[in-house]
């Protein structure tokens, strides 16, 4: 055809050349080429959505992958362990697989969910197995002997090693065995991200044999932390008991702290035991859940959030004359409907509700638990606040029995909003975007915040932990969680599935975002110990970070043993960056997204601190010998 097309008497003219060529060609007319500044449009819209599994196991796996290649990291910086390059570029190999455009997509048949996900789990076995190890080796480096224990210990008690294969289920978690023995259990937390947080994280105990009404939680210096227990009695698992509670913990950007757990003396009488509701009538006159922050009303009929107030301005963020909360939309038909969801032709409240429970762990966490009726689905919906937080979490499982047919059955969760919001910021690879709203989803990595048109007003902010596809059209935003697809595959999304969900006070800016939605998807890790020598404070920072308005998206060793550390700007303003390392380094330089070097790096204080101007949107690796 291109042979043929040569003898053409029209314009252009055409012939045969290679990539070099080409671009060659364009360079020399490049100031006459249009340039493209704008999204072009979001031609697939299922592909956001569509097979669960795969979407859940996607962002969890690569998640864990930047996460546990931190921890490595400075765990062989700190350690001198062996960071395990080849079992990491097995994992990125076996998660980039799963990229191919008709599986992250979703638009497969079931054998290639089916090997897809068989990749997914190879890929976490590397990951967790390593991240493991790593915060094990950074545990034994921290000084927690001046904790004190009880005078006699059997050695290797019964705890020790209990809880092997615990919490991994559906991609849940790092298998965290106990090594904890004794009365008195020291606990390890990590932060993996750039940004300080505080947060409730819940922590298990194994085969702890003291008196839960004598229970208490302490920090690194023995100051009491705010506690509760979520078992009021010992659960079992495999031969050996646990409990579960919940801790208020501070950690700074790559930040560790030390707490214990231990069994306070009789003379600190009172104590508080949270003990389940068993027994008792329980009827409120008003489901609210309220904190520092919102004050949150539902209707316990339908589960519906008929109010949201913002304690710090008394303003109501959502509109109670809709529906808020979980819907089925009965959508269009258009074919190939694992690629596209067509319109939304009508839309029923999640709102059968035969069960509503209450929540109550201390002054840690509340909430109230609902279960619905879908269809010939059923769904349990667990809303709760904590305390200090800005937004309710919404845990959510479904038992998924629908198939498509005129109609394509599609659960979202919908915000309708109180305040006009014109526009939405969404998080992106490598940055942020403004879009106007519209009628379709659109793609996002992990959160959706509605800006006001006021610019005194708070935006609310949609964040998840597994889904990608949002829509803002009509003042409300939604995040769709499951399309009913037929095809390739009649029946992708039967079966159990499990996500979660913020609806919190957002920010207007990326960087403000960005600080917001971390928590979500890096939770922070933790590992229980013994009190041993070491060379580290009992709370610290692996890395202290002045970042303006970049990002760390990844730490990591290269081939060469050196520490790769990439940045990305997010704002459009150049910013300074400043990293205190753990270790000496020689030399810095800068690398783009390619490797090749583009300058260098200061170096000061011994060799500890590194220091960079990043340039607006600008992607930059910082290559540390």
């Amino acid at each position: 055809n291109a042979l043929d097309m040569q003898t053409w008497p029209v314009f252009p003219g055409i012939r045969f050349g290679t990539f070099k060529q080409f671009f060659a060609v364009a360079e020399s007319i490049r100031e006459k080429l249009p340039v493209v500044e704008h999204e072009l449009n979001c031609l697939f819209t299922g592909c956001y959505t569509t097979q669960t599994r795969i979407k859940s196991a996607n962002r969890k796996t690569e998640q864990k992958l930047l996460e546990a290649q931190t921890y490595s990291s400075m765990a062989s910086l700190i350690g001198k362990a062996d960071y395990p390059e080849k079992a990491y570029e097995r994992a990125w190999q076996n998660t980039l697989f799963t990229h191919f455009h008709d599986i992250l997509t979703g638009s497969c048949v079931r054998d290639s969910r089916d090997y897809a996900m068989g990749l997914y789990q190879t890929a976490l076995a590397d990951i967790e197995t390593n991240e493991n190890k790593a915060l094990r080796v950074l545990a034994s480096k921290i000084d927690s002997s001046s904790i004190p224990t009880e005078d006699e210990v059997i050695p290797l008690n019964q705890s020790y090693g209990a809880g092997v294969g615990y919490g991994i289920a559906g991609f849940g978690g790092v298998p965290n065995p106990e090594r904890g023995i004794g009365l008195t259990r020291v606990y390890h937390l990590f932060n993996s991200t750039d940004t300080a947080r505080t947060e409730v994280t819940e922590l298990t105990v194994w085969d702890w044999v003291g008196d839960l009404s004598r229970m208490e939680v302490v920090d690194a210096n023995s100051a009491p932390l705010d506690f509760a227990l979520k078992d009021s009695e010992y659960q079992w698992f495999f031969d050996h008991r646990y409990l579960r509670f919940l801790v208020r913990i501070t950690l700074p950007a790559f930040g560790y702290t030390t707490i214990i757990l231990r069994q306070r003396e009789t003379d600190r009488y009172p104590f508080r035991l949270y003990l389940p509701n068993w027994g008792r009538l329980s009827y409120e006159n008003e489901v609210v859940l309220e904190n520092e922050n919102i004050r949150a009303v539902f209707n316990p009929a339908t589960a519906s959030l008929v109010s949201l107030v913002e304690k710090r301005t008394g303003e109501e963020k959502i509109d109670a004359k809709q529906y808020c909360g979980l819907m089925l939309i009965h959508s269009q038909n258009q074919q190939m409907t694992a690629w596209t969801i067509g319109r939304h032709l009508k839309a029923e409240p999640v709102s059968d509700v035969y069960q509503a429970e209450k929540i109550q762990y201390g002054d840690l966490r509340t909430g109230w638990r609902f279960s619905a009726h879908v269809l010939s689905s059923s769904v349990s919906l667990e809303v709760t606040l904590d305390k200090g937080a800005a937004g309710l979490q919404y845990h959510i499982e479904a038992d998924w029995n629908e198939l498509g047919g005129e109609t394509i059955p599609l659960l979202v969760f919908a915000c309708p909003l109180a305040y006009e919001s014109p526009s939405v910021l969404c998080d992106i690879p490598m940055g942020s975007i403004v879009r106007n709203e519209v009628n379709h989803d659109i793609p996002a990595l992990s959160y959706c915040s509605a800006l006001p048109a006021k610019k005194t007003v708070t935006p609310m902010a949609l964040i998840t932990d597994t889904k990608y596809g949002y829509r803002s059209f009509q003042n409300r935003i939604c995040c769709s969680l499951i399309n009913t697809s037929t095809d390739p595959d009649p029946a992708p999304e039967r079966g159990k599935h499990e996500m979660n969900l913020w609806l919190t006070l957002g920010d207007k800016t990326p960087e403000g975002m960005h600080a917001i939605a971390s928590f979500v998807n890096r939770p922070f890790r933790w590992v229980s110990d013994n009190p041993h020598k070491g060379t580290l404070p009992m709370e610290g920072q692996l890395l202290k970070t002045g970042l303006g308005s970049c990002v760390i998206s990844s730490v990591a060793k290269n081939s060469r043993e050196e520490l790769e550390i990439t940045l990305h700007e997010i704002s459009g303003q150049e910013s300074q960056v400043q990293i205190t390392l753990p270790v000496s380094f020689k030399e810095a330089k800068l690398k783009d997204l390619t490797g090749k070097e583009i300058g260098k790096a200061g170096l000061s204080d011994k060799g500890q601190k590194v220091t960079a101007s990043i340039q607006p949107y600008k992607i930059v690796m910082i290559c540390l010998k």
